[in-house]
């Protein structure tokens, strides 16, 4: 029984995990959409811009700078991985 909750509880957070690269991801896509709000494929070419969502105050930019700045290593760590992955043959 134990083992089998072990898998279980496994296969959970693999899920999870799944579930989190995916829509972080296509969160990061996103953000190509944002300067004119279009959808389709993101263009990551054009570069953003100097404007930023008014509902984003100088405290929340702040705090989320931080955050990007400390997760920047993690996210060319998951690039490595996803590109690896993309690679293989299924």
């Amino acid at each position: 029984m134990k083992k089998l909750a072990i898998r279980r509880e496994h296969r959970i957070n693999e899920t999870r995990a799944e579930s989190a690269i995916k829509d972080y991801v296509d969160h990061v896509a996103d953000i190509a959409k944002f300067p004119d709000a279009t959808g389709g494929t993101p263009d990551f070419d054009t570069p953003l811009g100097d404007t930023l969502p008014a509902s984003i105050d100088p405290e929340t930019a702040a705090g989320l700078a931080s955050n990007l700045r400390a997760a920047l290593p993690r996210i060319r760590e998951l690039l490595g991985l996803l590109t690896r992955r993309g690679k293989e043959d299924g």
